[in-house]
């Protein structure tokens, strides 16, 4: 049932008569399962696989079971999960990939599967995101399976994905509707593109973690240095009037000033962060 009289104007039709799903449920039910896999502490698409599995995501098959409606229903799906490849933050678009996976090859047998309608556009998108995963280890998974996808034909290249539109006068009824729901959508877009969280991806913290341990590494050899100690004994004399001429405790006094702070503290807490700002968001998909 839809929510409101906007999202009346969004339904995916799923059976015989009038029949219908709100798109709404279909995104929703997306960005839960996109977003449970990245709030997981490893992103291989075996932990992909316990996500779909704990979801019990197989069954959105089964919303649809009338052979002339199933077209129209798994690209609506297919739709909702490729927003989801502009997304600035790299977990998303490997999700992107596992999902399409999952989706296209768990079609039920008793009917012909659906293939994912691409433009030329998209499908250089995702060709080209194909060739950097397979040139990167940690991705070759995304790859492997990108290629079983291509050399399958799960991809159906057309001139324009959208399929046929309803008529003139349902368009001239729906389109204010409309507008609003895609300008909502455009935000969600966006959203996507520049996510607050990017900045504490693991991808991202993995590099603060490499760098946090090169620089911590530099200050280690700084401080084992004379030139650490006489620094320290002017810093005393400048600031508390205290003439200090012991080595030893110089350098104490030094390794308990701030610059000797273990720098590689600073990547735990991006993850720590990054753990928690996807707990919220899974915790608040699951109440809607």
């Amino acid at each position: 049932m839809p929510r409101s009289k906007l999202n009346a104007f969004a339904v995916v039709p799923i059976g015989r008569g009038r029949l219908g799903l709100a798109k709404q449920a279909i995104t929703h039910d997306v960005e839960l399962l996109l977003t449970t896999f990245v709030a997981e502490s490893t992103h291989n698409f075996r932990s992909f696989g316990k996500v779909w599995k704990e979801l019990n995501f197989g069954y959105i098959h089964f919303a649809c079971l009338e052979k002339e409606n199933r077209t129209v229903f798994m690209h609506t799906i297919y739709d909702a999960v490729l927003e989801y490849l502009t997304s600035d933050n790299e977990l998303f678009r490997i999700a992107t990939i596992f999902a399409l996976y999952s989706l296209y090859f768990s079609q039920p047998v008793a009917y012909e599967r659906i293939r994912i309608r691409v433009d030329n556009a998209l499908w250089i998108e995702l060709h080209n995101y194909f060739m950097t995963c397979a040139r990167q280890k940690e991705n070759w998974s995304v790859a492997v399976l990108f290629k079983r996808l291509k050399d399958e034909g799960a991809f159906c290249l057309v001139a324009i994905r959208q399929l046929e539109t309803p008529s003139y006068f349902l368009q001239l009824e729906s389109k204010q509707a409309s507008d609003v729901l895609e300008e909502f959508q455009e935000i969600k877009r966006n959203r996507f593109r520049q996510d607050i969280s990017t900045p504490c991806s693991n991808a991202v913290s993995s590099r603060f973690e490499e760098l946090a341990k090169q620089y911590q590494q530099a200050k280690n050899l700084a401080c084992a240095t004379p030139q650490a100690t006489v620094a320290t004994q002017q810093w005393l004399k400048t600031s508390l009037n205290v003439e200090e001429t012991n080595p030893r405790l110089l350098r104490n006094v030094f390794l308990n000033n701030s610059l000797a702070t273990d720098e590689t503290e600073f990547p735990n807490e991006l993850k720590k962060a990054n753990h928690d700002i996807w707990t919220a968001r899974v915790k608040r998909l699951r109440q809607q």
